[in-house]
Order: C-alpha cells, then structure tokens, then sequence
C-alpha cells in the first residue's frame, strides 16, 4: 500500500512539472525516502513528453543540487542529456550572470562604497585600519577592471575572480533590482527544480518566490526536509512562504533504514511536524544501542573509550562490520585521524578554507607534489621521480646531461635523509635543493608578515605523515565524518559521538537538548518567539546524523549527567531501557 502511495507521489510531480499546466510545489521527502529517485523520474518524465519541444523552443529544464557530487549523480543517472541543466547553486548562479560583466561591476563598486562608509564610522582600530585599506584597494581594482571571473570548485583569491559568496549576492541583486534578468531566467528555465531546498540561501530563494509569484507558465520545485535542516543559511519558514502554492505532497516510505532506525527518527520528529516515515517491509530488523559516558578531558581516555564502544558495538552487530563514526565537527576528526596540529595551525582567518575544504595552492602542492615527491624518493631506482619530474615539466630547462647528472647526485644525498618523521618543511627543502618546479609563496618566504604566510610556517613543522592522514579524511578514506557533512549519505552501520565538550560552537548543544545544559537567555527568548534555537538545531542534527545508518546505530553521549540524559532519551521514547550502555557495562 505504501509502495502504492509512493509511486502515486512520483505521478503526482510529473503532472507539476508538464509544460502544458506548470505548478510549483514543494516536496516534502524525509530521509531515505528516494528523492533523488523521485527527482530523476520527473526528469525522465520531462525528456520523454517534452525534449522536442524544449529543444524547438532553445529552452532548458534546471536542477540546482547542494553539492557537487549531487549534481554529477543525477547527470549520469539521466545519461548527461542535454536538456538539464544540472549544478550547484553557485554554478548556476554564475552561469545565469556572467554574461552581465556591467552589472557584477557596479555591484562591487556600490558593495566597496558602502563597506568603506560603514567603516569610516567605526572606532580607528589597527582592523578597522587594515579593512579600509582592504576595501579601497578592491573599489580601485573593480573600477579598473574590465572582466569577471569565476570558479566553481575552489575560491581562487587573484583579482578579477569573484568569490563564492560574491556570485550569490549579485544572482540576489540582480533577482532583486533587474526585470529583465528575471524574465530572461524564466524564459530560459521554464521549470526550476531546487534540491535540498531547506538549506538553500534565504536571499536568493527569496526572491525567487517572488519571481514564480509574478510570472505564469514558470514552475519552482522546491525538494526537501525542513528536519534535515542544519545549516544557518536557509529560510526557517520556508514551508509557510509557499503553503499558498497547495501543492505538498509527501514521501512518507523509508527506503534506507531498518525498522528500529525509523523508528528512533519518528520519535525524534514527532514533536517538530506530521511526517512519520513507514520503513520498507524487508526492513524489519536493526539494532540500536545508547551508550552514555560520563564527560572526559583526556583525549587518549576518549580515544580509549571509544575503541572499546566500538569493539562492544560491532559484537552487537557484526564483528567484521565497518562502522562509520559521525563527529561534530573537523577538530574532533582532526584528533581521532591523528592531524590535530595541522588543524589547530591552519583553522585560522586566511587558511581557514584550505583546511576545511582541502583547497588552495598550497594545500594543492603538499597532496599532488610533495608527498608524491617523498614516496617516490623511498622507491629504489629513478623511475617514479622522473614520473613526477616529467608531470611537472621540469625538463623544459633541465635538459643537459650533465644537469641530469648533477639532479640524480643531489637525489642520492637527498634519500637517507628521509624517514617517517620527515616534515613538511624539510621535503619543501629538498624540493627546493633539486630546484625543479616552482613552490608557493607561504613556503619560500617565511619572514612575510600576513597570516597565511604565518599558519603555513607553523603548518610546515609537521610530519608529511600527518598531512597523509588529513588528506585521507578529506577523500574519505577515514571512517569519521562530521554530521552536517554525512547529509545526503548512507552508511549500514553508524556509531554517532555527541560531545560538546570538544565542540568551540554554540550552534549545537546535546547537553541543552538531554536538559543536562540550561539553555541561554538568547535560547529562551528564540522558544518563547518561535524562532529557532540551539535545542531544535540539535535536534535537526541528530535526525541527520541517525537516519545515516541503513543497518544499525549506536549513539555514544558523552554527558555531565548520565542519569539525567538516560531519563530523557527513554522518557521521549526514544530508546528502551535494554538499549541503554554505560561505562560499567563496557
């Protein structure tokens, strides 16, 4: 029966989104529910109806997912065909406004204006200082520019390149200010599909509501979970700013996880909306276990603890079983992996981004060069580095024999020398000795006073081994992910660590959520207004988290009150008494 509904939901959306009768909706699909399922079949629905008409009529169909990975899915589920536009709001943003070179510039040019008279108000600060300086530079640059750019995939800091939030201000601008950029996107893209839709910027979703509620024959479908909403960006009342559209449909049946999974996520969001999830009937099984941990400041008691957590959990379930474990947040990876201070060295101002996402040239030079460099020098022979060396092109100015002599007798001086232990900053130097390729600016000239320089210098002190293990994080090759990160994943086993302890944050609080934390003046104030608040933030983050797990979950809860957590996960019916393991249970 339920399959039956599902199915009828999936009929219900290829009606919304045939041309002949467009109507915007809003898709309400909780977790493991087969959205993307669900949007592929609309998409297959449009080819199949409406491709010759697109095509005749230079139009398009656009899908705006909330990552990449998202984005390359549904384009290889639908073969690459070329009546979808299928990419990240930022992609499609730039693709919408890189045609109106005029305009990106006016905008910088009244953003830096503005910036510089809010600043001069400000109390004279050596910051305050630094901005103005900042500022009035980039009003000159993009008074003198004449082109824009932009990359999608890292955020390339040379001027004339926009930033990834500059791309999104000005699609809001122009959305806003420009009618004829609003009927050029609707004429282009008669059906507007937008995934993940609770986490989409508030400013840009905005006005595009406003823009589907002043134009006919445009259809915006809006795909997601306001459960699943766990980033700050998005519109909190978003279902209310389109419950006038009528059309709401549900996908209430959960494809991913077993029955007590569904179960523990139904509990969670019972008191939040209607949405209660029916589990697939082959899915009648799953384990899920509580183990609730006094609070511990040692990191190796943490670490000891926990391997024993997971020993406990996988007999539970399977003692060869994979488990993934769910973190807070980068820093708690960082000391589970074993690359804490590269961590603590680059999480600051202007290396903030390439420690959180892996990019930038310098982060680009230590995975693609330098460790390739090293293990190359542990191989016997010259085979592997001449590899690397040709990759590099360092043969177009190195091309004597006798400077080829001269590069091998350095690299048998050079291969003793390396170890284990050996750093960031001594493999730079032995590049830098061969004299090969050319090395960023952060490692060449140390005395530089800016703080990329600066967290870089600090960086290099650490063993290439660790930056190893961070970049194995960052291509998932570790079994720890954070939680805001695993949205959109699945996993058949999930073991989720709750510690505010480790967390700098105050977004999320499990001690406010279990009631072994008071909540602040501030989230009183958010309850007593409706408005949204650490505790329900949580929430929405646990629910996430959770609904990972396809086969079994257990949560690990370190607490300052065991008995005052365990009370509140059985007294909501979240878990059962026999569910329950403590420290002395271990």
């Amino acid at each position: 029966m339920k399959r039956e509904e599902d199915e009828r939901t999936n009929q219900q959306l290829n009606e919304y989104v045939s041309l002949d009768n467009l109507q915007s909706f809003f898709l309400m699909a909780g977790a493991g529910s087969g959205k993307t399922r669900s949007l592929v079949s609309m998409l297959e629905h449009l080819k199949r109806e409406w491709r010759k008409n697109l095509k005749d009529t230079g139009r398009k169909i656009a899908v705006i997912t909330f990552t990449k990975a998202a984005s390359e899915e549904i384009q290889a589920r639908i073969s690459y065909d070329s009546t979808f536009h299928i990419s990240t709001i930022h992609s499609f943003s730039w693709e919408m406004i890189r045609h109106f070179q005029k305009d990106i510039k006016e905008y910088l040019i009244q953003y830096c204006e503005e910036k510089l008279r809010e600043l001069s108000t400000k109390k004279e600060t050596d910051k305050q200082k630094r901005e103005i300086e900042k500022y009035t530079k980039k009003l000159m640059k993009s008074k003198e520019a004449t082109k824009f750019n932009y990359s999608p995939d890292t955020n390339i800091t040379q001027w004339g390149y926009l930033s990834h939030s500059e791309v999104i201000k000005i699609m809001t601008d122009l959305l806003k200010n420009n009618s004829s950029f609003a009927k050029i996107l609707i004429q282009k893209y008669p059906v507007l599909l937008i995934d993940e839709c609770q986490d989409t910027n508030k400013n840009l979703l905005t006005y595009l509501i406003e823009i589907e509620a002043n134009h006919d024959n445009f259809c915006l479908g809006l795909i997601g979970d306001m459960m699943q909403r766990v980033y700050t960006g998005g519109l909190e009342d978003l279902q209310k700013r389109v419950a006038h559209w009528g059309n709401s449909p549900k996908k209430e049946m959960n494809w991913r996880c077993q029955k007590r999974i569904v179960d523990f996520i139904n509990e969670l969001r019972k008191e939040t909306d209607e949405l209660q999830q029916y589990q697939n009937k082959e899915k009648n099984a799953g384990i899920l276990r509580t183990y609730i941990i006094k609070e511990k400041d040692n990191d190796q008691e943490r670490k000891d603890l926990e391997n024993k957590i997971r020993e406990h959990f996988s007999k539970e379930i399977d003692e060869n079983a994979a488990i993934t474990t769910l973190i807070l947040e980068h820093k708690m990876a960082a000391r589970r992996n074993g690359f804490s201070n590269i961590y603590l060295a680059l999480d600051n101002s202007d290396t903030k981004d390439a420690v959180k996402d892996g990019t930038g040239k310098e982060m680009k030079c230590v995975k693609e060069l330098v460790i390739p460099f090293i293990q190359a020098m542990k191989a016997p022979g010259e085979f592997e580095l001449l590899r690397i060396f040709r990759k590099e092109k360092v043969f177009e100015t190195m091309i004597s024999i006798q400077k080829i002599g001269e590069l091998k007798q350095k690299i048998d001086n050079i291969r003793p020398k390396i170890n284990e232990q050996t750093t960031l900053r001594e493999a730079v130097n032995y590049i830098k000795e061969l004299n090969v390729t050319e090395l960023p600016d952060a490692f060449l000239f140390p005395d530089e006073e800016n703080s990329k320089t600066m967290n870089w210098q600090e960086a290099m002190n650490e063993t290439l081994d660790e930056f190893k293990s961070y970049f194995d994080y960052k291509d998932e090759q570790s079994p720890y992910f954070t939680q805001q990160g695993s949205k959109g994943l699945e996993y058949d086993y999930v073991m989720v660590i709750m510690n505010d302890n480790e967390s700098r944050g105050r977004m999320f609080s499990y001690g406010k959520l279990s009631g072994t934390t008071p909540p602040t003046a501030t989230d009183l104030r958010n309850m007593n207004e409706g408005k949204d608040n650490s505790i329900e933030r949580t929430k929405r983050l646990l629910y996430v988290a959770a609904s990972r797990a396809k086969e079994s979950l257990g949560l690990v809860i370190y607490s300052s009150n065991v008995d005052r957590t365990k009370e509140y996960f059985m007294k909501n019916g979240l878990v059962k008494d026999c569910e329950i393991i403590t420290e002395r249970d271990l």
